[in-house]
């Protein structure tokens, strides 16, 4: 039931013998805790906007759950301490870019015309990650 729904709203007041004023304010707080609840939870799971990933005083200034949304999101390790966490978010903002760039780089000289190849290289913390190569070749 919600507070819009006045015909429903007066079919339960009556059968229950409640005031209608006081009835349909009770379902207008409910809606309003309801609301608030799920405004919680699209903030609890969602990162900020304004913070500067490379930055350590904003990164560590995160809760876990913040930091791990963001190796989640990156598909990176999400297990260890905040240390841990704060590290592997901070690495991977810082080199990024050309982490991205030594893969193309890796794909072009690993793979063989028209053939697909998996390779593996080792990231800023040491840790193991495959990569798909897919390259194409025109046949003329």
């Amino acid at each position: 039931m919600s507070s819009s729904e006045e015909g429903s709203l007066q079919e339960f007041c009556s059968q229950y013998n409640m005031d209608e004023t006081a009835c349909k304010s009770y379902v207008e707080h409910l809606e309003f805790l309801d609301a608030k609840a799920k405004k919680r939870v699209r903030e609890r799971n969602a990162l900020p906007s304004n913070i500067s990933w490379k930055n350590e005083n904003d990164v560590e200034a995160l809760t876990n759950n913040q930091l791990m949304m963001y190796l989640k999101q990156h598909g990176l390790k999400i297990s260890g301490s905040k240390a841990d966490l704060t590290k592997r978010v901070l690495s991977h903002a810082r080199g990024n870019v050309a982490r991205d760039v030594l893969e193309d780089e890796e794909c072009n000289n690993s793979c063989e015309d028209n053939t697909t190849s998996e390779s593996e290289s080792r990231d800023s913390d040491g840790e193991n990650s495959r990569f798909l190569c897919l390259r194409k070749t025109s046949d003329s």
